[in-house]
């Protein structure tokens, strides 16, 4: 029960927050649409369809194909290109 009321009030405190970012995107969209952002209102609406199930042991390709893993990827391939660079430069032997 406590870890419930934890998790709730944890939530509570984010919710300022959370619709201050909601806000601030709405405002960029009537920029976008070219209308008054006091003007513009996008309706508060729960999600109409249920999220898709994800089946266990789905493949790992499937992962490599979210944005955040692959920049994560091409970060590490580029500082270990640098790395490679740099002992070129100061004569060690790979």
């Amino acid at each position: 029960m406590a870890q419930a009321k934890t998790v709730l009030n944890s939530a509570a405190a984010q919710l300022p927050a959370l619709e201050r970012t909601r806000l601030q995107f709405e405002h960029a969209l009537a920029v976008l649409v070219g209308q008054p952002a006091p003007v513009f209102h996008l309706g508060e609406a729960p999600l109409q369809v249920a999220p898709v199930a994800i089946v266990a042991g789905v493949p790992s390709t499937l992962i490599e194909h979210r944005p955040d893993i692959f920049a994560a990827e091409r970060r590490m391939a580029s500082a270990n290109a640098a790395i490679g660079a740099a002992l070129g430069a100061s004569g060690w032997i790979v």
